[in-house]
C-alpha cells in the first residue's frame, strides 16, 4: 500500500512537470517577450491591457484582409519636433508641429485602402534664434480643417506611390504578412527616405516585432505588438555613410484584432540625429519640406497615435 502511494505521488508530480514544460515548452525567450509590454518606453506607449502568452494557439498571420468593404474610424495623432542648428551653434531653429484629425481607412474591397484624415487641423510654432545678430524670431499658425487622402495603399502593407508615405505607414501599420507566434519576434526591413545632396537616397534599417500575447477587449481578442525601430549610419553606402552621421531610434505599440484583421490602436514615438552638410529626413506625411538642404545638425522627435473609434 505504502509503495503504491509513493507510486502514485510521482506518478503526479511527472505529469505535473510535464505540464508545466508543456506551458513553458517556448522557454525563457517567451516570457521574456510578454515581460517586455511591462518595461521602458513601451509601458508608456500602450493602453492598460496587459497581455497573456497563449503558447498553444496557431500562429498569428499579420496580414490586412481589403476583400471585404468597410470602414474603419480613428481618433488620429501625430507630433514633430525638431531643433536645427548651423556647425557654430549661432543659428538654433525649433519647429513643433501637432497634427489631429478623424482617420478612416476605406477599404475597397480590391484589395486595396484610401487612407482619409478627415477635419485634420495642423498647429506649427516656430522659433528662431540668431546669436549672431541677436535675434529672436516666434510665430504660431493654425491651419484650416482640411481632408487628405492617400490613395492606394495595398494590403501587403505597402504604399507603392510615395517613398515618405511608404515609410511612416510601415511603422505606424507594421504587416509583415507571414506568420509570427505568441512569445516570438520577428525583424522587418524598413526604408527611410533621406534628402543628400538634392538627391534621395534610401536609408535602411530594421524593425524588431515582438508578439507580446494576446489581450481580450469588449469580447474581440487582439495580438499586443511590441516594436523596436533601428537606422545607422552603417545603411548609407559610399560617400554618404563617410560625410553623414545618422541614427534613427524608435518604438511602438500596436493591438491588432485577429477575427477582423485591423488594428486597433498603434502609438510610436522615434527619434532622429543627423549631422550633416547637406541632408535631411523626410517623415512627415502632410507638407513638403521647404527648408534648404544646407542644415548641420538635425534632431527630431516624432509621436503618432491612433486609436479606433467604430
Amino acid at each position: 500500500m505504502y509503495n503504491k502511494l509513493i507510486r502514485k505521488i510521482l506518478l503526479v508530480l511527472f505529469l505535473a512537470v510535464i505540464f508545466l514544460q508543456g506551458i513553458y515548452s517556448a522557454g525563457t525567450n517567451e516570457v521574456e517577450a510578454r515581460e517586455l509590454q511591462f518595461t521602458d518606453p513601451y509601458k508608456h506607449l500602450d493602453l492598460p491591457y496587459s497581455a497573456g502568452l497563449s503558447l498553444k494557439a496557431a500562429p498569428l498571420n499579420l496580414s490586412f484582409d481589403f476583400t471585404i468593404q468597410k470602414q474603419v474610424h480613428y481618433q488620429y495623432n501625430e507630433t514633430i519636433h525638431s531643433i536645427e542648428m548651423d556647425s557654430a551653434g549661432m543659428l538654433n531653429k525649433t519647429i513643433s508641429q501637432v497634427t489631429d484629425a478623424e482617420m478612416v481607412v476605406k477599404q475597397t474591397g480590391m484589395g486595396f485602402a484610401d487612407i482619409i484624415y478627415n477635419n485634420m487641423i495642423s498647429t506649427i510654432t516656430k522659433s528662431i534664434t540668431d546669436t549672431a545678430e541677436g535675434a529672436v524670431l516666434n510665430s504660431d499658425t493654425v491651419s484650416d480643417p482640411l481632408t487628405v487622402t492617400h490613395a492606394g495603399y495595398n494590403h501587403k502593407g505597402i504604399y507603392p506611390y510615395n517613398t515618405t508615405l511608404d515609410f511612416t505607414y510601415n511603422l505606424q501599420f507594421p504587416i509583415t504578412n507571414t506568420d509570427i507566434q505568441s512569445g516570438k519576434s520577428v525583424s522587418i526591413p524598413i526604408s527611410m527616405p533621406v534628402i543628400a545632396l538634392k538627391n534621395e537616397i534610401a536609408a535602411e534599417g530594421d524593425m524588431l516585432l515582438t508578439h507580446a500575447g494576446y489581450v481580450e477587449i469588449k469580447g474581440q481578442r487582439y495580438a499586443k505588438l511590441l516594436s523596436e525601430i533601428t537606422i545607422d549610419n552603417s545603411s548609407l553606402a559610399g560617400d554618404f555613410g563617410s560625410e553623414f552621421s545618422l541614427n534613427l531610434s524608435g518604438y511602438g505599440v500596436y493591438y491588432f484584432n485577429v477575427a477582423e484583421k485591423t488594428f486597433y490602436y498603434g502609438a510610436l514615438q522615434f527619434e532622429t540625429t543627423i549631422e550633416t552638410a547637406a541632408l535631411m529626413p523626410i517623415f512627415t506625411k502632410f507638407n513638403v519640406p521647404d527648408q534648404k538642404a544646407d542644415k548641420r545638425i538635425l534632431s527630431s522627435r516624432v509621436s503618432v497615435r491612433y486609436e479606433q473609434l467604430n
